[in-house]
């Protein structure tokens, strides 16, 4: 079975929230190799807010799977497959456990979802609303679907919806949403 997780930033509430730069804000949060990716990074603020989505995505499915509920980032390590400015993939573990991850990058935001299922990295079965991935017509920002690949390579269906200054007394919850994510401007639902 497919699990999914899901996280979203909105850069904007970000620069205003949290100063990445301070005194030990990346070592509090990232390993050796990941605060490497990000001094080496063209734009070292997307890339700490890259790994921290990829990050939050993941431990969404294995809080879910483990009931393990404690704020350690440094237990969750993360590597990266490709990335192009408008799209990433990685993977990321923990505790022994795997997790697949496929990024949007875009202008005011950066959005992930993570896969348990060992066949969801098969990146030829996904589409964000109807463009690929290195296309960058993926800034749209709403309504983006993906198609997974399952382990049994039958496509599964997980609908992702990004919603932008919602009004949030509109109940989602009734609409079961598999995994949600929330910050700033942004909102985000994925249904299996």
């Amino acid at each position: 079975m497919v699990a999914i997780g899901i996280d979203i930033v909105d850069l904007l509430q970000a620069r205003k929230e949290s100063n990445w730069q301070r005194s030990g804000f990346l070592e509090k949060l990232f390993n050796t190799e990941e605060r490497e990716l990000i001094q080496q990074a063209n734009d070292p603020e997307r890339m700490v807010w890259l790994l921290w989505t990829m990050k939050e995505s993941a431990y969404k499915i294995y809080s879910r799977e483990f009931q393990w509920h404690a704020f350690a980032p440094g237990q969750l390590s993360c590597s990266l497959l490709s990335i192009s400015s408008d799209c990433a993939t990685g993977q990321v573990s923990c505790r022994n456990e795997n997790y697949h991850t496929q990024t949007i990058l875009s202008r005011d935001l950066i959005h992930t979802i993570a896969f348990s299922d060992t066949g969801t990295h098969d990146n030829r079965g996904i589409d964000h609303d109807g463009a690929a991935c290195d296309d960058s017509s993926a800034d749209k920002n709403t309504g983006l679907a993906k198609d997974i690949q399952t382990a049994a390579g039958m496509a599964k269906k997980v609908r992702v919806l990004i919603l932008k200054n919602q009004d949030e007394s509109k109940s989602y919850r009734k609409t079961k949403p598999a995994t949600v994510s929330h910050h700033g401007r942004y909102l985000a639902l994925a249904y299996l």
